[in-house]
């Protein structure tokens, strides 16, 4: 366990004190510049404090759980502590509001790389029997197509119909072949994918001059 990193003073109820700007800016920046995480003590108990960049959120949580030889009291004033801490850390945000708000944009941002990533079947004129140009969603020939992996291990390729791969991501729904959820690092720009006419399927171009 880290070393702690910095006490707040508490009342002669175990209840923390108002915690200064200054005290706060310093949790931050060590947190953000740990490896893992930072402590901080208040009253009796050590909270441990971890930066997460994806949700630009600082999470604090008690280095131990209920002691039976601790009152119910006591506990509820170290989880009230830690909530009071976190609040003060996230100028007032909460983590589930956080969370569902990073939830809700994650669909938007791959639907909009499958917008940058999609091209005209007609324009690129793909000179390759239908049965290497189905989509495996709607079982047709796109109009507008998308490629992406078969999964997140594989460097295999398939072609979708992107508004069918759209409705996929907006309704999130798992991946039609994996059945991985379905990300970012899945889709894939037709300049880095190219026909193996040996292996008789789409290949991610990038992974082969790995």
């Amino acid at each position: 366990m880290p070393p702690v990193f910095i006490t707040l003073p508490v009342n002669e109820d175990g209840n923390v004190l108002p915690i200064s700007s200054h005290d706060l800016g310093s949790i931050r920046g060590a947190a953000q510049n740990a490896d893992d995480a930072v402590n901080v003590q208040m009253g009796n108990s050590s909270y441990r404090i971890r930066y997460l960049p994806r949700l630009d959120f600082f999470s604090v949580n008690p280095n131990t759980g209920f002691n039976p030889l601790h009152s119910a009291m006591e506990f509820i004033t170290t989880l009230n502590n830690s909530t009071h801490l976190e609040e003060h850390l996230n100028q007032g945000r909460a983590f589930l509001s956080v969370l569902e708000a990073a939830q809700s944009l994650r669909p938007s941002r791959i639907a909009t790389k499958i917008d940058s990533c999609s091209f005209s079947m007609e324009r690129e004129n793909l000179s390759l029997a239908a049965e290497y140009l189905t989509c495996p969603i709607t079982l047709c020939v796109p109009e507008r197509g998308v490629f992406a992996r078969t999964s997140l291990q594989s460097d295999v390729c398939c072609l979708y119909d992107s508004t069918a791969l759209k409705e996929l991501v907006s309704r999130r729904l798992p991946h039609p072949i994996s059945r991985e959820a379905i990300t970012g690092g899945h889709i894939i720009p037709k300049e880095q994918c190219h026909f193996d006419q040996e292996k008789g399927t789409f290949i991610h171009s990038a992974s082969e001059s790995r």
